[in-house]
């Protein structure tokens, strides 16, 4: 397979700006004919699903050596990686290569372990229609080390693919691998786990069916916790009749708990899970009951294996009339992203993203910012005026946490800025005359607004959110984009620290 190089992460020399909490490093601007040269490329990392720290092979760091791995692809029998020094300067290429990595492999991840790096990846065998997962060690130059460490065979490969995840706890002291199986349309839904520790040695395996069909099920988060125990949402859609899940696996007591998650009353969507401290699960989710929509908060005590109510709130006046404005329905809302604080609170986002069909572009209309304390009692909420329509990965938003307060990120109008956090009539964000805009919103729900970097050289430039992703804690890296026409794009990589 043949593939070009992804050259928006290509021979960057680093300048540094200032805006408020967030420090903001960047490289110079790529060459837009590069940027076509490149377009038969995804766009941004492949990133899994699944939460806590999931892994990418497209995008990995290595903090202790501050350097950036950009994979592109499989060529010449081995698999290609970009590297970049200070996490922005480009330093040349490294091939994954060794006896062991052919074409019948699919990276899986790769990982830090006690500062040594390894690679998980599969291998098929269709001769004997099994796949198996490997973890090798390689050095920081990608060079395969020793032998390769067997995790596990997975039989069926003909018939239920070789569709796997790797996740770990927030400690890193349990990895999951996941395999979702291909089923045939009257099958349930099929999910084969197995979690290891540091040492590759299995901890736990479970087959789980679930309770419906692969195609009436949505399979949101895969998250395994610092006792290694799995917690699995997905939501149910029969008809028009959505139901959120929660799948526990308490492998101390080889104990699987199902558990119906929101209000017994009307209808449960747009759910979303986030481990506290990578120990207590959270689940917030909507609930609709006619015209009245509100937010509920479910929390699971591990120890006595069961699911507690927090409780459920109305969304803010006017939102059900809000949730239909043009093309949106209320079912499209969603809590979109979830994180948790230093003060233990945790703080969700709702909003709907919509994809148009005739341009692929994205639609994304205001965000809900809620605030939770650990008890589940409400603590404040916000909500981000916006509009915008813009290309995949530069419309809606990302939260970022601050000790205790939170960033919310988004691409704006540039003309918005001088508007107050409270206005309504905000101009549309549609792909040009762009301006990244930070809201940091503080334990007490105060919020201040004001642009993501004042660095005039950034001066019409979006965050690509697809490529986002976490260094360290407060460290992030991304790249910006600026539309100058409709063939004519400029691009950089930063990265932001967060004061």
């Amino acid at each position: 397979m043949r593939s070009k190089l992804i050259l928006l992460f290509l021979f960057c020399s680093t300048l540094v700006c200032t805006a408020q909490r967030i420090e903001v490093t960047k490289g110079p601007v790529v060459d837009p004919k590069q940027l076509r040269s490149a377009a038969s490329i995804p766009k941004g990392p492949v990133i899994s699903p699944f939460k806590s720290f999931s892994y990418s092979t497209a995008l990995f760091f290595n903090p202790k050596k501050k350097r950036t791995y950009s994979g592109f692809g499989f060529q010449d029998k081995a698999f290609q990686f970009a590297v970049l020094e200070d996490y922005l300067k480009y330093t040349g290429i490294k091939q994954l290569t060794s006896e062991s990595i052919n074409d019948r492999v699919m990276l899986g991840a790769f990982i830090f372990i006690s500062d040594k790096l390894y690679v998980v990846y599969c291998q098929k065998f269709p001769e004997q229609d099994v796949f198996s997962v490997y973890v090798n060690e390689v050095s920081e130059d990608l060079v395969v080390l020793g032998s390769p460490i067997l995790v596990h065979n997975f039989k069926g490969l003909k018939q239920y693919g070789m569709n796997v995840f790797v996740s770990s706890s927030e400690d890193k002291k349990f990895m999951l691998i996941t395999r979702l199986q291909d089923t045939k349309a009257k099958e349930n839904q099929k999910i084969e786990c197995k979690a290891i520790d540091q040492a590759f040695s299995e901890v736990w395996y479970k087959f789980i069916e679930m309770e419906s069909l692969d195609k009436e099920l949505a399979l949101k988060t895969i998250d395994v916790d610092n006792a290694g125990n799995l917690f699995m949402l997905v939501e149910h859609q029969v008809g028009k009749v959505n139901k959120p899940k929660l799948y526990s696996y308490f492998w101390n007591t080889k104990s699987l708990k199902t558990f119906d998650l929101g209000p017994n009353t009307g209808e449960n969507f747009g759910t979303k899970m986030e481990l506290l401290n990578g120990e207590k699960p959270y689940v917030v989710g909507l609930n609709k009951n006619e015209k009245a929509v509100s937010y509920f908060m479910n929390r699971v005590d591990a120890k006595s294996m069961t699911l507690e109510n927090l409780g459920a709130s109305p969304m803010p006046d006017g939102f059900y009339e809000a949730s239909k404005v043009r093309m949106f329905d209320t079912e499209d809302w969603a809590v979109a992203d979830m994180i948790t604080l230093s003060n233990n609170t945790i703080v969700a986002s709702i909003e709907a993203l919509l994809v148009d069909p005739k341009y692929g572009l994205h639609a994304s209309y205001n965000t809900y910012v809620v605030s939770f304390k650990e008890d589940g009692s409400h603590n404040w909420s916000r909500t981000i005026q916006k509009k915008q329509q813009a290309s995949p990965g530069l419309a809606g938003h990302i939260l970022i946490p601050a000790e205790n307060s939170v960033l919310v990120l988004y691409n704006d109008d540039e003309k918005n800025i001088t508007k107050k956090p409270e206005d309504t009539k905000v101009a549309a964000y549609m792909g040009k005359d762009a301006m990244a805009v930070v809201q940091e919103i503080d334990a007490a729900g105060k919020v201040m607004k004001y642009p993501l970097t004042k660095d005039k050289e950034l001066d019409g430039y979006a965050l690509y959110f697809a490529s986002t992703a976490k260094i360290e804690k407060d460290f992030y890296y991304s790249t910006c984009f600026t539309i100058k026409g409709m063939f004519n794009v400029e691009a950089r990589n930063i990265t932001l620290r967060i004061k």
